[in-house]
């Protein structure tokens, strides 16, 4: 005696794909909001060693921009145009 395979019918299959489906989408959601939190939590980590490299870099810049400067002259003459041109002396009229 030939054993047949058991008879599947399409709404059993369907049922099935439907289920499976079912399951999965909660799953892959489950998984895409793991892999958010982990994207976040690398992120900010990131930008905070960024921020405070970047925050004492600016400080040692500062602070050798403060000991390198040229301290102003204090009461430095205002800047003058240029000399008038003296006046001709005029002519002695004769008599």
């Amino acid at each position: 005696m030939v054993r047949r395979p058991p008879t599947v019918f399409p709404w059993k299959v369907r049922r099935a794909r439907l289920r499976w489906r079912l399951t999965q989408a909660g799953s892959s959601a489950v998984e895409y909001a793991l892999l958010l939190g982990l994207v976040a939590m690398i992120s900010i980590s990131a930008i905070s060693m960024i921020g405070r490299s970047t925050s004492d870099t600016a400080s040692v810049l500062g602070e050798t921009l403060e000991r390198s400067a040229v301290p102003a002259v204090p009461d430095a003459p205002p800047e003058l145009p240029c000399e008038p041109k003296p006046k001709p002396k005029p002519k002695p009229k004769c008599k």
